[in-house]
């Protein structure tokens, strides 16, 4: 869904895009505190991978 939407807007407004989401593999089941952690998907990444995007849409 994520790159549909992606798709969509570029081709209307081309912005920097950085999906923030499981990559491809099979998820493991635990505490949610814990995967998202393994995932690379707590605030803290989150807010690096927006960090990211605002560099390179300043360039």
């Amino acid at each position: 869904l994520g790159s549909l939407v992606a798709q969509v807007v570029a081709k209307h407004h081309p912005v920097p895009i950085e999906f923030v989401a499981i990559k491809d593999t099979y998820a493991k089941s635990g505490k949610a505190a814990e995967l998202l952690q393994r995932y690379g998907l707590t605030a803290k990444d989150v807010e690096q991978a927006v960090r990211s995007v605002i560099k390179r849409k300043r360039k």
